[in-house]
Formats: C-alpha cells, sequence, structure tokens
C-alpha cells in the first residue's frame, strides 16, 4: 500500500469506522510472522488473517465460516 502499510489502515479504519453492524476486515498479507499475527489481532474488526497466495482452498473456507457474507446479509 503506498500511503500507509496494512497496520496503519486497520488502526485508522477503526478509528474512522461509524457503520453501525460490526466492521469486518480479512487480511491478506504475505508476512507469516507470528508478531504482525498478533499486532492485528489487536483490531477487533480483523476477522481472518490469511498469508498469500489466495487460494481456491481459502476462498472456499471464507464463504464456508462466512455464509453471510456470500447472501449479502
Amino acid at each position: 500500500m503506498p500511503a500507509m502499510n496494512g497496520l496503519e489502515f486497520l488502526a485508522e479504519y477503526e478509528k474512522n469506522n461509524k457503520v453501525s453492524l460490526p466492521p469486518v476486515v480479512v487480511m491478506l498479507t504475505s508476512s507469516d510472522q507470528e508478531r504482525d499475527k498478533k499486532q492485528a489481532g489487536v483490531y477487533g474488526c480483523v476477522k481472518e488473517y490469511m498469508v498469500k497466495p489466495l487460494t481456491q482452498e481459502k476462498i472456499n473456507a471464507l464463504a464456508a465460516a462466512y455464509p453471510q457474507w456470500i447472501k449479502g446479509e
């Protein structure tokens, strides 16, 4: 991301998100470092932390875990 990194984005997102529904972020990253995963977990909006590459298997797992996203609920 040119203007900020993912963790900086999450800080701004949580600070500025005024939506009445709980915010949901699936973080797709190249970092498999436990330290980065823990830092992302500090933000309540992060529901999933996925390491690249994004595969069909990972997409299917998200669809199974969050069927409401697929149905638009």
